[in-house]
């Protein structure tokens, strides 16, 4: 009866029997029937073991996508950010190299002016002793 039960019993894959007097017919039937159910069960076993796994790869491979998008957009705010301050300094250094050209059109400028002003002392003093020397010669 057992054995008859066993047969339509996937589930069952280890029975303790005790001191129960079976037949070795009926053992026979028992133990074959327990060792398909274990086989059915490492196969089960075995699917479950590699959809678990086929799941932690596709959970890795999210995971690194993720990591390595993360890691793209970092590098390129980076970037972003470096060409910015490149930009900021750049413009700084245009408004400095704007202000010295100015400084140093100004200060040539001055002194043209003061060689001017020099060179027309010059002449008039030249003038004033020309003068002076015809005035003399005058007398």
């Amino acid at each position: 009866m057992l054995s008859k039960a066993l047969l339509f019993n996937e589930s069952v894959i280890a029975l303790d029997i005790g001191c129960n007097a079976m037949s070795d017919k009926e053992l026979e039937i028992i133990a074959i029937q327990l060792e398909e159910n274990r086989l059915v069960h490492d196969r089960m076993q075995a699917k479950v073991y590699a959809l678990k796994k086929q799941v932690a790869a596709d959970a890795d491979a999210k995971y690194d996508a993720k990591c390595a998008l993360e890691k793209a957009e970092a590098i390129a705010k980076w970037h972003d950010d470096n060409a910015a301050a490149r930009h900021a300094q750049y413009e700084r250094d245009a408004i400095d190299a704007a202000r010295r050209k100015c400084e140093e059109h100004a200060r040539i400028q001055k002194q043209i002016a003061e060689k001017e002003v020099a060179r027309k002392w010059q002449e008039e003093d030249a003038r004033l002793k020309a003068e002076a020397k015809a005035k003399k010669k005058k007398k």
